[in-house]
């Protein structure tokens, strides 16, 4: 609709420079040439203003098709003119940044407008020309009448151009009037859909999202901080298990042992003196020696399957044991090498953050050294060309001058002195920022060495516990397999039949010893793999601390930022308030040298010409009087001007103040946020660490 409209308004404005110029086509080259002009650049602004409407009606589109939400913001950004891309790219995330708009079309506008002026300001002088000419060239009076009718019908095609002008900047315009009106409904339809299809790619949804993962990380340490306590006594727990197991184990062997003992010796003794009372003394002289040797080899038998039991349960103990320990240290070198790594970068970062403070301290340092001495330069400058210029002038301009100069030599001063101090501030600031970030960066090193050195100290109390354990397990077995085999070489001695039962007697708790010596590298394994999960645990923790020092990093950069664009804005200003005031006394200057050079020559031709009378003497001092007069209400503007300027250069610097003590705020609460957060998780570990220790 704007299009059809703008199109229409264009037609118009065409056919009307179009019947304008066709009037004098044949009678003034010069208003034609001013015509074409014309409809040049109201052609120029039209072209403008239809890719202006385009870039609207696109933008328009993309909105109408856009997702909800929006997926992918760089490929929907890719549907955009190139103009446009930048400015929505910074709306939707949250910035208040206007849309572009057209650049030639305003000033097409004016100059369509002065350009009819033009046309007609020649036009009246051809027309002037030819009058003079008509009235120079006869003294009758119908001859002048002949002459003057002909520039005087001419004028009116002066005018013509005036017209269609006018008209040209009318349309153009109401035809940018009605673009812009089209981008600001496209504006709104943009913000409108921030809330919707644009909701996750604004920075203050991105901030919401990382304070709520925040917030579940934090929920999510007490939880680990749990873990790892039912981790150690499930820990303690599998090793007070492995214990009574094996207790329990050997004491049933000793009690079978004791039990089948005595059996064997009652019943040995009523065999024997059976067999004795029935056979006599001859045959069991004779089956003395058979016995014996079957028996010695039995014991043999028996010795050494004794003797392969403890060798294998003690192999795989001292296998079990030496894979704990090989595992336990390479736990604790990797976990030194991860703590000497996290360590290093965080050194690294410190590094970093006191060399951009350094950084950002020099350079705002001399930027405003910079800006002091050429503010000094330039007053001095003035003052200079001020005082040369006042002395050539009358005693009267001069006291005026003078006046100004000091005013305006204790506004610099004051001026310079706000900047010097503004300077000052920030300078303090920043140092006072960086002693907080090197002793908060000292703290965080020193805590994480003392947690390094207990982490180490509890992992070593806690192997020499299991080798404690493990080699008690090893000297009990050593022990009960030295009187199992006491045991076997007293009962030597006894017959075959009894041993064949004291063989199979002990074959099933052997198994079971057997059995139970099984299953203690499946749980070394459980808490191999158990403490592996906790030192992952820890891992994934430091790279969230380090995460969060990389975000008090970038906070540092942006405040850094902020004061180099503090600073860039405080010189522009003095720099615009210098060139303000020189442009101003210059004219007022120039002004005062014109107005007394033009009534010089008007004394001079009156001298003369004329004789001086006293009331042109006095309408002289009136004028000079009128002169000084302005002079001095351009100084009083020049003052408030001035004045005007400090209040702008002391807002800017309120604000500039205020941004940075709320930067500040925000690093030392995201500061006081780390360490309340270290400091219990800290607390937790040490807790958990004495609770294993009082086990």
């Amino acid at each position: 609709m704007t299009r059809t409209v703008s199109i229409i308004l264009f037609a118009l404005g065409a056919l009307v420079v179009l019947w304008m110029s066709s009037s004098f086509v044949a009678s003034s080259v010069l208003a034609l040439l001013v015509s074409l002009l014309i409809a040049a650049a109201y052609t120029t602004g039209f072209v403008e203003l239809l890719r202006y409407q385009s870039e609207t009606g696109k933008l328009q589109q993309a909105l109408n098709t856009a997702e909800h939400p929006v997926a992918d913001l760089n490929q929907w950004l890719a549907q955009l003119p190139a103009s446009l891309r930048f400015s929505v790219r910074q709306r939707i995330n949250g910035e208040a940044t206007g849309l572009p708009a057209p650049l030639l079309t305003p000033y097409l506008v004016g100059l369509l407008v002065m350009l009819g002026l033009l046309g007609t300001f020649l036009g009246m002088v051809e027309t002037l020309q030819g009058a003079v000419g008509a009235l120079q060239g006869s003294t009758e009076l119908e001859a002048i009448r002949q002459g003057l009718a002909a520039p005087i019908e001419g004028l009116g095609l002066a005018f013509a151009t005036s017209v269609a002008g006018v008209t040209a900047s009318a349309m153009l315009g109401l035809i940018s009037t009605l673009s812009r009106r089209e981008r600001l409904l496209a504006s709104r339809q943009l913000d409108a859909e921030m809330g919707d299809a644009f909701k996750t790619h604004s920075l203050s949804y991105q901030r919401r999202q990382t304070y709520d993962v925040l917030q579940a990380q934090a929920t999510a340490l007490p939880a680990a901080a749990a873990q790892l306590g039912q981790l150690a006594e499930q820990f303690d727990a599998r090793f007070q298990q492995l214990a009574d197991s094996l207790g329990a184990s050997h004491k049933a062997l000793q009690d079978d042992l004791a039990t089948q003992q005595r059996e064997l010796n009652r019943n040995v003794s009523d065999a024997l003196s059976a067999g004795f009372r029935d056979t006599g003394k001859v045959a069991a002289e004779s089956a003395q020696p058979i016995l014996q040797s079957f028996i010695q080899k039995l014991g043999e038998q028996s010795q050494a399957t004794q003797e392969q039991i403890s060798a294998a349960v003690s192999a795989q103990l001292s296998g079990i044991s030496r894979e704990l320990e090989k595992s336990t240290l390479a736990q604790q070198a990797h976990w030194q090498e991860v703590l000497q790594q996290h360590q290093q970068g965080s050194n690294e970062l410190m590094a970093q953050i006191k060399a951009q403070l350094e950084q950002a301290q020099s350079q705002f340092t001399q930027g405003s050294e910079a800006l002091l001495q050429n503010l000094q330069k330039s007053n001095t400058e003035w003052l200079e060309s001020s005082r040369q210029a006042e002395q050539e002038r009358a005693q009267q301009s001069r006291e005026a001058a003078e006046i100004s100069a000091r005013q305006l030599a204790e506004a610099s001063n004051e001026l310079a002195e706000k900047a010097r101090e503004n300077a000052t501030a920030h300078q303090e600031k920043i140092n006072q920022l960086l002693a907080q970030s090197s002793a908060v960066l000292d703290a965080q090193q020193q805590r994480d060495e003392q947690w390094q050195q207990q982490a180490a100290q509890n992992l070593q109390t806690l192997i020499d516990s299991a080798t404690e354990q493990l080699s008690k397990l090893r000297n009990d077995e050593q022990q009960r397999s030295e009187a199992t085999a006491a045991q076997l070489k007293a009962l030597q001695d006894s017959s075959a039949e009894q041993l064949a039962k004291l063989g199979a007697a002990l074959e099933a708790p052997m198994t079971r010893l057997i059995e139970t010596a099984s299953e203690a590298p499946r749980a070394a394994a459980e808490v191999i793999e158990q403490m592996r999960a906790e030192i992952s645990k820890n891992i994934e923790r430091d790279n969230g601390l380090l995460e969060e020092r990389r975000d008090t990093l970038g906070k540092l950069e942006s405040l850094s930022a902020s004061l180099e664009e503090n600073a860039r804005l405080q010189r522009e200003a003095v720099q615009a308030m210098l060139e303000g005031s020189s442009e101003s006394l210059g004219g007022i200057a120039e002004k005062f040298e014109q107005k007394v050079a033009g009534e010089s020559e008007a004394l001079s031709e009156q001298i003369a010409h004329f004789s001086a009378s006293t009331a042109e003497l006095t309408a002289l001092g009136e004028v000079f009087t009128n002169a000084v007069q302005q002079f001095g209400e351009a100084n009083t503007q020049l003052m408030a001007r001035l004045e005007k300027m400090e209040a702008v250069l002391a807002s800017s610097g309120q604000r500039s103040d205020e941004q940075m003590e709320y930067y500040l705020s925000q690093a030392r609460e995201i500061i006081d946020h780390n360490l309340l957060t270290h400091q219990e998780l800290l607390a937790k570990l040490q807790a958990e660490t004495a609770t294993n220790g009082n086990d």
